[in-house]
């Protein structure tokens, strides 16, 4: 047994799980990753929100401060967890000052010390810049694909397939009017799709 509603939280004094929502992931480790609502002492609205493994490290949990976010940037809820590279997690997360105002990411990286890689609103390298067309705004539009190779991730999106990097700006991958050669001939995207295999 990992967790169960009422078991004290490791390291959370006064703290129990709560509840579990139906879904958890196994890392490439072997190790499962889990999301937990938290209630008892000091719980708020947002401290109850948390991310979990199986070993009892704790991984994220409303109210830490977003990195890279700046002062007073905390985050708020989280998404579902997917591997990232060898032993990392990608998870999407929302973040804010924990009154007014709230903005949408993806995390991903170590345990421990991940980085928020592309947020709603963040212009694009390669799209139209100031305007909508070349921001990026497919948080809520289901999971990014990770590519191993380069610590990438690739989002399909309304503007076409869009890439992100800890450290870097999202940058166009393709987009639907994008000229390339088939058999010869110039051809231009009309959608973007991406496909993985196992």
């Amino acid at each position: 047994l990992v967790a169960e509603s009422g078991m004290p939280a490791p390291g959370l004094s006064g703290v129990t799980f709560e509840s579990f929502p139906e879904y958890s992931y196994a890392m490439r480790d072997g190790r499962v990753v889990f999301p937990a609502t938290l209630a008892g002492q000091g719980v708020d609205a947002i401290s109850r929100s948390s991310l979990w493994i199986d070993d009892g490290t704790l991984v994220a949990r409303g109210r830490q401060a977003a990195p890279g976010q700046g002062d007073g940037v905390i985050f708020v809820n989280f998404g579902l967890p997917v591997p990232f590279g060898d032993d990392g997690l990608l998870y999407t997360c929302t973040f804010g000052d924990g009154r007014s105002w709230i903005n949408s990411g993806v995390c991903a990286g170590p345990v421990g010390s991940p980085s928020i890689i592309v947020r709603t609103g963040d212009q694009i390298e390669g799209c139209p810049e100031g305007t909508l067309v070349g921001r990026f705004d497919t948080i809520d539009r289901g999971l990014p694909i990770h590519v191993n190779a380069s610590s990438t991730v690739v989002f399909p999106t309304a503007q076409g397939l869009v890439g992100a990097k800890a450290g870097f700006a999202p940058f166009k991958i393709a987009r639907p009017g994008d000229v390339c050669e088939v058999a010869g001939r110039q051809r231009a995207f009309q959608t973007c799709l991406l496909y993985t295999s196992r």
